[in-house]
């Protein structure tokens, strides 16, 4: 299983706390044996090689949206709170698929 945790584009010059999210989240995903490659939403990312594009802050939708509708991948979301639960859950569906 290979997940994208597709992030803000200024999250390692700006941090802040979902900084410590994504990086605790892709994390634990390892731990699991998920390949989590955390992108930057402004660089190139071949989204054919991944099985789920996770977003994280959800506040910068720009980020988003050009990367939304250009691909029919499954999408994670991450409002608060919750990314680790989300993410688990949708690489098991997506395996399960």
């Amino acid at each position: 299983m290979k997940v994208a945790l597709i992030v803000r584009s200024t999250l390692f010059t700006t941090k802040g706390g979902d900084t410590v999210q994504v990086v605790q989240t892709a994390g634990h995903l390892r731990r699991y044996g998920v390949r989590a490659d955390i992108r930057l939403a402004n660089e190139p990312i071949d989204y054919n090689s991944y099985h789920l594009l996770h977003f994280f802050n959800l506040t910068r939708p720009a980020d988003i949206l050009a990367i939304a509708s250009s691909t029919v991948k499954l999408f994670g979301f991450c409002t608060a709170g919750n990314s680790l639960k989300v993410s688990v859950n949708l690489a098991a569906a997506a395996c399960a698929a």
